[in-house]
């Protein structure tokens, strides 16, 4: 019983070490997003106002995005997407083996803007993604895990 209740606390703790939230915006003078509603993104395009980015985090993000949803993909309103990296952290990996979860958790926070060809507004949405691996990110890909999750949660956001 014991062994069990130790499991499902671990658990617990390892499931709350990692969030992803999503904030909709409505975009001023652009009708609110429907359900269901369609987007082929043909671009993908991305700029920082955070100021500590490591210098591969850019294009690997707009690659994941990319991967994520696709490059001109048909069936729906055609789409630009831009984003911005409005704040980045990541807790050194000398940290993480050092402290493991106490060292704190890393950030990737991202605004992101759906332009029609003309460049008007169709859709706004904030992802703030946080993680911490514990020990683990001693010896994992930190950057990696956050990229990866910010394109899937920024996919699947555009999926809704």
């Amino acid at each position: 019983m014991l062994r069990i209740t130790i499991i499902a606390a671990a658990s617990a703790l390892l499931l709350a070490a990692c969030s992803t939230d999503v904030k909709e915006t409505p975009a001023p003078g652009a009708a609110p997003h429907v359900a269901g509603q369609s987007l082929a993104v043909k671009s993908v395009h991305g700029q920082s106002s955070a100021t500590n980015l490591p210098g591969d985090l850019m294009p690997r993000l707009t690659q994941a995005i990319q991967g994520e949803v696709g490059s001109g993909a048909s069936g729906g309103q055609a789409a630009n997407l831009e984003f911005n990296v409005v704040d980045y952290k990541e807790v050194s990996g000398a940290a993480r083996a050092l402290g493991g979860m106490l060292a704190g958790s890393n950030r990737l926070h991202v605004a992101v803007t759906l332009r029609d060809p003309s460049g008007a507004v169709l859709r706004q949405f904030e992802v703030d993604r946080k993680s911490n691996p514990g020990a683990l990110g001693a010896v994992s890909d930190q950057e990696g895990g956050l990229i990866t999750a910010t394109a899937k949660a920024i996919a699947a956001t555009l999926a809704k």
